[in-house]
């Protein structure tokens, strides 16, 4: 099983320095690149975002509701 943290927003692992967001002093989030940037996420809409890399929305809003509650960021 593979050990990389993963984005607290959207579950991506993270393998590579260039694939952790950053905070607005420059250091590492807990965020993805894709997820965080400067400081501020990118895009509120995480089923949007899947969409866009090739899920359908049916598929896309599966996964939100299965797994997003689970991260830091979607947690209540």
């Amino acid at each position: 099983m593979n050990n990389a943290p993963i984005c607290q927003s959207c579950g991506m692992p993270m393998m590579q320095k260039m694939q952790f967001g950053l905070n607005k002093d420059e250091s590492k989030s807990e965020y993805c690149v894709h997820c965080f940037k400067n400081g501020e996420f990118t895009d509120k809409k995480l089923t949007a975002m899947s969409v866009r890399t090739g899920m359908d929305e049916k598929d896309a809003r599966a996964w939100a509701e299965g797994s997003l509650p689970k991260l830091k960021r979607w947690k209540k």
